[in-house]
């Protein structure tokens, strides 16, 4: 049985997670193993990305309403600290393709939302 429009991209969220997971762990590893910590102003930075938005990542694989809205609203989170702090929001396209996946899961589970109360199949699905 193939799989149904919102278990694809579902899954699609899923498998693009992985290496924003894999970076953020990497650099959460390599800050602590040479002690570079981050200083006040910055550990707010740092609680909404990469940490909040690698939080929403996971919760995203079960729960896809909860881990989008919690990865799109941290980087938007970041976007507005970065804002506040230098003046200029972040550069290159670093925000789409880490929050992506938060979009993908919000998708996701509005498409199975819709397919749960009965809603027609949208056009091409």
């Amino acid at each position: 049985m193939p799989l149904q429009r919102y278990q694809q991209i579902r899954w699609l969220a899923r498998i693009w997670s992985l290496p924003g997971l894999a970076f953020f762990a990497l650099v959460l590893a390599d800050g602590l193993s040479r002690g570079n910590l981050p200083d006040a102003p910055e550990r707010l930075g740092f609680a909404v990305f990469p940490v909040g938005a690698a939080l929403g990542m996971a919760l995203g694989w079960w729960r896809p309403r909860g881990g989008g809205a919690l990865t799109l609203a941290s980087l938007s989170g970041y976007c507005t600290w970065q804002l506040w702090i230098d003046g200029r929001l972040p550069g290159g396209p670093w925000c789409l393709v880490f929050g992506a996946p938060g979009a993908l899961f919000l998708i996701a589970w509005w498409l199975e939302a819709r397919r749960s109360c009965g809603a027609p199949e949208l056009a091409g699905a």
